[in-house]
């Protein structure tokens, strides 16, 4: 009796426990510039395997050109290292089988330099559900740290390893680069993800995010939601958060380096952005759904404000349908109606 309520339990919790990370967006953050996300990384080969794209992957032209790069490619990495890279890297894309999710933000740190009069660093982060463990990873991060000091003409490969939140986390850095903490590039695999970035506190954050409950994230941002709930999710989905940008436009209207040379035209710096209008932008939203048949695409731009060249883009009402001349068997065809 025991046994079955304990399988009973088994039953019930353990899909919850597998899918306590919910959706990768939520660890990514909630001001991140450009976002790009897949659903599922195994069924999305699946369904271009099938598909229209697949037909044109495996065509003969096709094929006979792959071949002829991967000779090629042979013939010229007479490098041993080069070829096991290689071979590992290969190894390791069959162990991404899920979600995928990428992050860039903190544009605005660009705009700040340090002592050295060197930019911020901005903010990158790249998620992979996996199969690969903690273990595979530090063999291949020790292997490869071997290999550059052999093979290194001049800087070698700094690699320390540190806890952050009980997790193993590895940062990388060229040796040159040992006196600058912030400029690493943090790789680490836990509960199943796997994940790489910078800069330093970037990862620290991450990690720390990964191994609690995500608060806020980009799966909350109000323009993230809308846009796709506007267009729909699909397989694959890309989000440009343009509200970013106001930073890095004041930056560009007033940095000296940036100014339109004195012209008889008067043309300004500051008149050109002020006439594209881009600080009424908010969000920019795209989706694409792949299955047997072909391949969708869904696309929204949010604007707050029209305002310079926006104001040109007024859509009228009504669908765009496809002209008669348009034969039924072309691959692709697109008809957009404008009322400027």
């Amino acid at each position: 009796m025991k046994r079955c309520i304990f399988s009973l339990w088994l039953a019930i919790v353990l899909p919850f426990s597998l899918l306590a990370k919910g959706k990768l967006a939520e660890y990514l953050p909630a001001n991140a510039w450009v976002t790009m996300e897949i659903d599922d990384l195994e069924t999305l080969f699946q369904d271009l395997e099938k598909g229209p794209f697949g037909e044109l992957w495996n065509s003969p032209g096709m094929k006979k050109g792959r071949e002829y790069l991967e000779k090629e490619f042979a013939k010229k990495t007479k490098d041993q290292s080069a070829k096991e890279f290689f071979e590992r890297m290969t190894e390791w894309s069959e162990k991404f089988t899920g979600q995928v999710a990428f992050g860039f933000g903190g544009v605005e740190n660009l705009l700040e330099k340090d002592e050295n009069d060197k930019p911020g660093v901005p903010e990158l982060i790249l998620l992979a559900e996996t199969e690969i463990t903690p273990k595979e990873l530090e063999e291949f991060i020790r292997w490869m740290e071997e290999e550059v000091e052999e093979n290194a003409d001049q800087d070698g490969l700094l690699v320390e390893k540190e806890q952050v939140a009980d997790e193993d986390v590895f940062f990388l850095s060229p040796s040159q680069q040992s006196e600058d903490k912030e400029r690493r590039v943090g790789v680490f695999v836990m509960d199943g993800v796997f994940g790489i970035g910078g800069g330093r506190s970037t990862i620290e954050n991450l990690v720390k995010t990964l191994a609690d409950d995500p608060a806020g994230g980009l799966a909350e941002n109000p323009d993230y939601l809308d846009v796709f709930d506007e267009i729909g999710s699909g397989d694959v989905r890309f989000f440009l958060n343009f509200r970013r940008l106001g930073k890095v436009l004041d930056f560009v209207r007033l940095s000296d380096d940036t100014q339109v040379p004195e012209n008889p035209f008067g043309v300004t710096t500051k008149g050109i952005l002020d006439a594209l209008g881009f600080e009424g932008l908010d969000c920019l939203g795209l989706q694409m759904d792949f299955d047997e048949e072909g391949m969708e695409i869904g696309t929204a731009l949010f604007m707050g404000k029209r305002e310079g060249l926006l104001k040109l883009l007024r859509l009228p009402e009504g669908e765009a349908t496809l002209a008669p001349f348009v034969p039924s068997g072309v691959t692709t065809a697109t008809v957009a109606r404008y009322d400027f």
